[in-house]
């Protein structure tokens, strides 16, 4: 059954799985805070700022020592920081184009981004060198070695953080206090070495990511055929592809293209396709955020290997991308784009990259169609943060200019300008160069080249622009490349409070998103056909709200606990050998070679310790299930 907004607004605090036993309350230290107008506003049980979002009034702030050092740094040569990322799918080299810009115009800096990949980061742990910011993909494991070793700077050590970073620093006992106790409560010493991203204060749940999304116009051709599970949509695909064999640009199409940049303990679309059905990925295995459930990844009857066979299904049927054991994050964004795959499960694949002006103009669409059995998860706004973690390496030359941009990211100016480019300037929503702006009355809007940036990501900043930097033009290839955020996108954003009216950081409440995308036949058509007495659908997340019984992750301080180093060597040998025989069964041409493939990698990766990794994972599960339960 559905979860309303009690599920995320009785959230309270918990003890983390590393807790060091701190008051949570003790952010800061005594005569450090700067002067705010904010409210501590609390969720009755000590956690505090889950329920609104204060409005700080950055004019209460004392930035004194932010711009006299950056006075320094601009008026003297170009810094340039080296930023380690463990989530980024970009090449390594200077961060190009408007992002690249903004960050010289503001700091007379240049991000050179240090991506990860086989042993790079240990590597780099064992010689001392995370670069200046580092942005790990969780809390645990590599995080607590860069702590232990002494590689992390404690942001209050001489109040760096008091002094450089004053936004944070405002919101310490409020919007930030839950995050922050997070991280004080991941380590030992009770430091606090970094910040979570994905942070908020409010609200009942994130956007509907997860989809199906499919081309709606190619389903509607097809006579919308019913769809009563997800093996359904195979057929349908097929049928799709009968009638639409070439993409924009005359090449083969496919009902899906995956790719191997995220895949972790297990193939990324494999387990994640089982978020359609309520599970999340945990560990060794997935986890039923309704009942609790854990499932490990080898389980003969489990959903891992049920949709291994759907995808290698897929193969066998000619509907699979052949390159998708290697390709990348690109060639999926790019084939969804040209129209070369039909089917994600990711909203931010289908809908971002494929309904443009250009297609939707031309009458086709990607989205969401629903299987009848689905139970799709939806993660919850959580006042904790995400997994991944913004820190600054012990050994840089520049400790204050980190906290001054880490800071800026946390603004509701870094926060924009990450997700949707360049502020107009003065507001002017045809500036040339800008990409979004606020109204008289402190609403948000896209200029006219942010909106088509919006629509088509491949969208060029004009020739004479100041952020055609480093050769990149398009904002698609501008962007951030560390491949994070500060808060979450489905956060309220401070700058646009005016009374009692208030916006999230997502365009898709925003005024002018229903007017842009109404304006399409195709569009409307779907709203239309899936609109009934009782419900009224004028948007895709109304929709999956409408007809999926979906389940919410609700936020808790839950992260894996850390792996001794054999254990861990263990675990990542059984990971490898269920990620290789994996994409080998996706592979197989016929249901024997698929069940002797599944019944080599059970074997192989029982004879390399499977089952003890597997109990840990049961563990683990115990622990999110308490966690979780006193966040219902």
């Amino acid at each position: 059954m559905k979860k309303g907004l009690a599920l995320i607004l009785s959230l309270v605090m918990i003890l983390s799985l590393c807790a060091c036993g701190d008051d949570p309350a003790a952010t800061t230290s005594g005569g450090n805070m700067f002067s705010q107008t904010t409210a501590n506003a609390t969720d009755g049980n000590g956690g505090g700022a889950v329920g609104n979002v204060p409005d700080v009034d950055d004019s209460t702030l004392d930035y004194s020592k932010v711009n006299e050092y950056l006075d320094g740094i601009k008026s003297g040569s170009t810094v340039t920081l080296n930023v380690f990322s463990e989530t980024m799918n970009d090449p390594p080299g200077i961060n190009p184009g408007w992002f690249g810009r903004v960050i010289y115009d503001k700091f007379n800096v240049k991000f050179n981004m240090l991506p990860n990949g086989d042993g790079v980061l240990a590597t780099r742990l064992e010689s001392r060198d995370i670069g200046d910011i580092v942005l790990f993909g969780s809390t645990t494991d590599t995080y607590q070695d860069a702590i232990k070793a002494g590689l992390l700077l404690d942001w209050e050590e001489d109040d760096l953080v008091y002094d450089y970073a004053p936004y944070i620093s405002a919101l310490a006992n409020n919007s930030l206090k839950n995050a922050i106790y997070k991280n004080r409560s991941c380590t030992d010493s009770g430091k606090w070495y970094g910040l979570s991203d994905s942070v908020s204060a409010g609200g009942d749940h994130q956007e509907f990511m997860y989809g199906p999304w499919i081309r709606y116009d190619l389903y509607e051709k097809i006579g919308s055929p019913k769809l009563d599970t997800l093996e359904d949509f195979i057929d349908v695909l097929k049928k799709m592809k009968e009638i639409c064999p070439t993409d924009d640009e005359g090449k083969e199409t496919y009902g899906v293209t995956l790719h191997t940049s995220w895949d972790g303990t297990m193939v990324m679309y494999v387990k994640a396709t089982a978020a359609l059905y309520g599970w999340d990925e945990h560990a060794m295995g997935i986890y039923n955020v309704e009942t609790d459930e854990f499932q490990g990844t080898l389980q003969e009857d489990g959903l891992y290997k049920r949709f291994l066979k759907f995808y290698n299904q897929l193969y066998r049927e000619g509907l699979m991308d052949p390159n998708s054991s290697t390709n990348t994050w690109d060639q999926v964004s790019a084939n969804m784009a040209n129209g070369t795959t039909f089917f994600d499960i990711f909203n931010y694949v289908g809908d971002s990259y494929y309904n443009t002006d250009t297609h939707l103009a031309a009458d086709k669409m990607v989205a969401p169609i629903a299987a009848a059995d689905q139970h799709n998860l939806c993660y919850g706004l959580n006042s904790y943060g995400g997994s991944y973690v913004w820190t600054i390496a012990e050994n840089t030359n520049y400790p204050e200019l980190c906290m001054i941009i880490i800071n800026w990211m946390y603004t509701p100016e870094g926060v924009m300008t990450m997700f949707y480019g360049p502020q107009c300037d003065n507001n002017d929503p045809n500036d040339a160069d800008g990409c979004w702006y606020y109204d008289s009355d402190k609403a948000p809007h896209l200029s006219t080249l942010g909106l088509a940036c919006q629509n088509d990501r491949e969208t060029t900043f004009p020739s004479d622009s100041p952020y055609n930097y480093e050769g990149a033009a398009s904002f698609d290839k501008g962007v951030p490349y560390m491949n994070s955020t500060t808060w979450s996108k489905d956060a309220t954003n401070p700058d646009t409070v005016n009374g009692g009216n208030s916006y999230t950081y997502n365009t898709t409440a925003w005024p002018d998103t229903q007017a842009n995308k109404s304006a399409y036949d195709i569009y409307n058509r779907f709203c239309e056909a899936y609109s009934t007495d009782e419900v009224t659908i004028t948007n895709f997340q109304q929709y999956i709200d409408a007809y999926v019984d979906w389940y919410l992750v609700p936020g808790t301080t839950y992260s894996e606990s850390k792996k001794e180093k054999l254990f861990k060597a263990k675990f990542n040998t059984v990971s490898d050998t269920i990620r290789t025989y994996s994409w080998q069964c996706i592979y197989a041409n016929s249901d024997e070679e698929f069940n002797s493939l599944w019944d080599t990698m059970v074997k192989t990766a029982k004879e390399y310790g499977y089952d003890e990794c597997l109990e840990w994972s049961e563990n683990e599960a115990a622990i999110r299930k308490e966690l979780a339960s006193q966040a219902k």
